[in-house]
């Protein structure tokens, strides 16, 4: 019986919240994240049988892993703590039920005890990770370190191709260098946590390039996932190797329609009406395609605030469904990667899931925040200082090249926040100086200052209650 080859990818990621200046963490999102999310969907995937990847960036585990973890919880308030518990600890923690029906009215003693148990439990998602990776029931990929745009830091002029009208920064350099940095740590960090190189990527935002893909083979990575827009209209639904005369790494492409559905579209829907809908897809695809793979990947935290109880009766919907589904078989992509018979790619498109890269870079804030790193990698060449100071200083800017700077700041969103990001980037930069002993220059100090900063993921009331409703928690940022 002909199957339909169905691959999940969650991307878990969270940019770098320490402020480089008072080596504090300025924003919550990766704990609370913590709480709801990033236990809970492994957890339903191995309920229910669903083999599935889960892109584990290297900022991500660096920051579950953070001895200041702690430091949150014992001080975050009770009310927050419970209100972001996840349906993992609603189900299963005896503690977090009684004080939820308690409407977060409790002891010392009983807040403390949360505390605690929240902290250990943020302490065992890791572990859990690699305990269903190493049994086989979940793959595991991560992402280059500081989720930078790598084909932009192989060559900043990468914007053009798929963007002929892009405005560039005003410099000529780029950072190569850099981009290995980000490739080989990332391989090496990986390996840390799971006791393995990763077999897989997925590039930060999806984002391609010829040069970008020949880095990858380089580093004997094996396959990475981009999005459908790169193949200009040949069939997605098929994998497709690139080769050299060393090496293959093999590309899937992510098709669009399915995974904004689940990102943007379902949760305004009843589960029943949201899987019937992704299941009329899939059987579209199923007739019309000989051996189809069907590649799903999307945010694996965000979107579930937006649906009823965090997106349980979603997902219990669908991988219920897919289970019970004869002609639907979930795999990894790391296992398609062995099959010898799949269509060869002579040459890549440039691009990103959004199409081009305007998103980070070509607009005056985005640009200002490009000129100020080439002045940094200038700045580099031209210093002397002890070989301990300048590595810290040089992980500093390994930081400074993410690509969440480049999102968040500059005109690509339409909700405002506050200005934590830019500041994050400029004290990320303002550090490297310091450690220098350089002065920073005025156009670093005064950048941003007329910006607006924005952020998609504010929200109103948490839907994630089941009987009690608690008080609505505002979130800027992530």
């Amino acid at each position: 019986m002909k199957r339909l080859k169905l691959c999940f990818l969650w991307h878990m990621h969270q940019p770098l919240y320490e402020n480089a200046l008072s080596e504090q963490i300025d924003f919550p999102w990766v704990y609370l994240h913590a709480l709801k999310n990033y236990f809970d969907m492994p957890y339903l995937c191995a309920k229910y049988n669903i083999k599935a990847t889960f892109n584990l960036t290297p900022t991500l585990l660096y920051q579950l892993e953070d001895s200041r973890t702690k430091n949150y919880f014992d001080t975050a308030e009770v009310s927050i703590l419970l209100e972001n518990c996840g349906n993992y600890l609603r189900q299963n923690s005896p503690l977090v039920e009684k004080l939820i029906q308690k409407k977060g009215e409790c002891t010392k003693q009983e807040a403390l005890s949360l505390r605690k148990e929240l902290y250990t439990f943020v302490e065992s998602i890791i572990p859990y990770y690699k305990k269903l990776f190493q049994e086989g029931k979940i793959d595991l990929s991560t992402t280059p370190f500081h989720h930078p745009i790598l084909p932009l830091l192989i060559d900043p002029k990468e914007a053009i191709s798929p963007n002929p009208n892009a405005l560039l920064p005003n410099f000529d350099t780029n950072f190569k260098e850099e981009a290995l940095w980000h490739l080989k740590h990332a391989i090496t960090y990986f390996e840390k946590f799971f006791g393995s190189k990763p077999l897989g990527f997925w590039p930060a935002e999806g984002s391609i390039s010829q040069k970008s893909v020949e880095l990858f083979l380089d580093q004997e990575v094996k396959w990475i996932v981009a999005d459908e827009w790169l193949l200009e209209g040949k069939n997605h639904f098929t994998p497709y190797n690139y080769e050299n005369k060393e090496n293959k790494i093999t590309l899937f492409f992510r098709d669009r329609c399915l995974s904004d559905s689940i990102g943007f579209c379902y949760s305004h829907m009843s589960p029943k009406e949201a899987v019937d809908d992704f299941f009329m897809k899939l059987d579209t695809i199923y007739r019309q395609n000989e051996d189809p793979v069907v590649t799903v990947a999307l945010d694996g935290e965000n979107a579930w605030e937006f649906f009823p109880h965090n997106a349980l009766p979603f997902f219990e919907e669908l991988y219920g469904r897919i289970a019970s589904c004869e002609w639907i078989e979930t795999q990894s992509f790391s296992d398609i990667t062995h099959n010898d018979n799949l269509p060869t790619l002579q040459t890549i498109k440039s691009g990103s899931w959004a199409g081009d890269f305007s998103i980070w870079i070509g607009d005056a804030e985005k640009n200002a925040l490009w000129e100020e790193l080439a002045s940094v990698k200038i700045l580099f060449q031209t210093t002397t200082v002890d070989a301990d100071t300048r590595k810290k200083a040089y992980e500093h800017f390994m930081a400074a090249l993410g690509s969440d700077w480049f999102w968040w700041i500059g005109k690509s969103e339409t909700a405002q926040t506050k200005e934590g990001f830019k500041n994050l980037f400029k004290n990320r930069v303002f550090k490297i100086y310091e450690l220098l002993d350089v002065t920073p220059p005025s156009s670093l100090i005064m950048l941003g200052e007329d910006e607006v900063f924005v952020s998609k993921f504010t929200t109103g009331h948490s839907q994630m209650h089941h009987d009690v409703h608690y008080s609505t928690l505002q979130k800027e940022g992530q």
